[in-house]
């Protein structure tokens, strides 16, 4: 990312992939993540779904240009599931991130049912548990990725029910549209969008203030392994 943003303004006014449906869609010239999600979708065969990570904020970000992007994405009904998952997945960064699933088989065939006109959403952010002896890194465990893959396997084949609230639900455009096109998880499946996670911080909240003490031991210490360099120093003159 140089002085002048990451580089949009190299991004030929011609090149297809800006263009959804009739739509010309704008770039950030701060942030390449929508420039991303027009890569995938410009790149996915006929009948294909395309999954990538995000940060949580492009969910509900009000740039006008990624709004715009956004708007265009759910409107042309590429949005097939969105998933909120915790903080601290990642071990260079603890902001929390969200799967998107964009897909070019939402009417049907191939083994899945017609789905146009609905998203799924999966509000995953109480799964997830703090690696042991490690506290700044959370894991996913195997039935943690088995509740969200099963919940989003059967919304496209149908067979059985995704309703869960708290967890999981379907939504409908229109509701998104009411919502200023926001596909915050938290905002259809029956969750508030902070408060709800209070349960959470209290079981991590021991963990960090240990490490905090352990640290704050670790720079007194430090602190006085300098002071007494610097006294022998003082003497020494």
């Amino acid at each position: 990312k140089g002085e002048s943003g990451w580089g949009a303004n190299r991004i030929a006014d011609k090149d297809p992939r800006l263009t959804l449906g009739d739509r010309k869609m704008p770039l950030s010239a701060r942030n390449a993540n929508t420039m991303w999600m027009l890569h995938f979708l410009a790149h996915l065969k006929d009948g294909g779904t395309a999954g990538f990570v995000m940060a949580t904020g492009e969910l509900s970000n009000g740039e006008t240009a990624r709004l715009e992007v956004r708007q265009a994405l759910v409107d042309l009904d590429y949005v097939d599931c969105i998933v909120q998952l915790t903080n601290q997945l990642f071990a260079n960064t603890a902001i929390p991130c969200s799967l998107w699933f964009l897909s070019k088989n939402r009417s049907g065939g191939n083994g899945y049912r017609k789905r146009t006109g609905e998203v799924l959403y999966i509000d995953a952010r109480r799964l997830g548990k703090l690696i042991q002896d490690f506290r700044r890194q959370k894991e996913l465990s195997g039935e943690d990725i088995a509740a969200m893959s099963t919940v989003y396997r059967t919304f496209r084949t149908g067979i059985g029910n995704v309703e869960s609230p708290g967890f999981a639900a379907v939504g409908t455009l229109e509701e998104i549209r009411q919502h200023g096109y926001s596909l915050t998880p938290g905002r259809y499946v029956g969750t508030a969008d902070d408060s709800d996670l209070d349960a959470d911080f209290a079981e991590v909240l021991p963990g960090i203030l240990r490490q905090l003490n352990e640290d704050f031991d670790r720079g007194a210490h430090l602190v006085a392994s300098i002071r007494g360099k610097l006294s022998k120093v003082s003497r020494a003159d």
